[in-house]
């Protein structure tokens, strides 16, 4: 069992919630179930370091496939990402929940010199 300065040094070293920490060095720690939000799966997210677990460094995400097609994505332009978020019908997170795809397109009109 660890002393207590060793349980607070362990929690602000690396910021282990306190619960976690006290359970960890009881010997008391059961998994977290997977968690599911909205009825997508962790296993199915495309981030897959939203709790960081793992490292968060580009190339640990790159092992993990976090940025997998996504050159091929940009390849295929502007027009064709923009038209594809509006026909997903995502919103914004404000009170209007205005449609980002018609946001985005606003935000992309080519320079006009000034």
């Amino acid at each position: 069992m660890l002393s207590r300065s060793a349980l607070l040094k362990r929690v602000t070293a690396t910021r282990v919630p306190l619960a976690r920490t006290l359970a960890t060095a009881t010997g008391t720690a059961t998994p977290h179930p997977p968690r599911v939000y909205g009825g997508l799966k962790d296993e199915d997210r495309i981030f897959t370091n939203l709790y960081g677990r793992h490292d968060f460094r580009l190339k640990g995400a790159m092992a993990r496939g976090d940025w997998y097609k996504t050159k091929e994505i940009l390849l295929k332009g502007h027009e064709w990402i923009i038209e594809e978020v509006k026909q997903s019908g995502l919103r914004g997170r404000g009170g209007a929940g205005f449609p980002s795809g018609l946001k985005w397109s606003f935000m992309n009109k080519p320079a006009d010199g000034r």
